[in-house]
């Protein structure tokens, strides 16, 4: 669900974002859940990495990362993907 929040989420003009822009479209794919933003900063880390396929590249700072999909076309196919399990 992390991953489709990110591939929803607001960007700027090279396609990162910011883990606090993630907060939203998580709150409408889980209503009702309120999680943290160390919480979905745990799933996004762990998709960064090899073992999980590397979908995310995470750069810049610790304290300010930002993201973006390694891959351009993991970002509609985990729209998609969303979209056909029915998590809106």
């Amino acid at each position: 669900m992390v991953l489709i929040a990110c591939a929803l989420a607001q960007t700027d003009e090279l396609g990162r974002l910011q883990q606090n822009a993630v907060a939203g479209p998580l709150d409408k794919i889980l209503p009702r859940k309120n999680y943290s933003a160390a919480t979905y900063a745990f799933h996004m880390n762990r998709v960064c990495d090899e073992a999980r396929g590397a979908v995310l590249e995470r750069r810049g700072e610790a304290h300010t990362p930002r993201y973006r999909f390694s891959e351009p076309l993991m970002q509609p196919l985990a729209i998609l993907k969303g979209l056909h399990d029915d998590h809106r």
